[in-house]
């Protein structure tokens, strides 16, 4: 009779290191899965912070170059030059000529 409860208790040893295994494994599957697609979820991210980046210095340009727009609009050269355009203002000694209508 104990050569039977060796047997049992072997047996369900056995059984019970296939099943802990089993669930070890399991876990790894699930993990390796989980662990691809936080990296495509990362790759992801870093493409759109690139991205953001990207759209940050052409707003930075953007914005660097109203403010030159703003300096140059309240001068006195654009000024004139509006004035001549616009307004077909002219200096008193200042010779304009204009093409021949046919």
């Amino acid at each position: 009779m104990k050569k039977k409860r060796r047997r049992r208790s072997r047996g369900s040893n056995f059984r019970g290191m296939c099943c802990i295994s089993a669930v070890v494994l399991v876990l790894l599957v699930v993990f390796s899965v989980q662990s691809h697609s936080m990296k495509q979820k990362n790759a992801s991210y870093q493409e759109e912070i690139a991205q953001l980046e990207k759209q940050m210095e052409a707003e930075e340009a953007r914005s660097e170059e109203i403010e030159e727009l703003k300096e140059y609009v309240q001068s006195d050269e654009y000024a004139e030059q509006v004035a001549k355009d616009k307004l077909g203002l002219v200096y008193e000694d200042e010779i304009i000529f204009k093409p021949e209508e046919d």
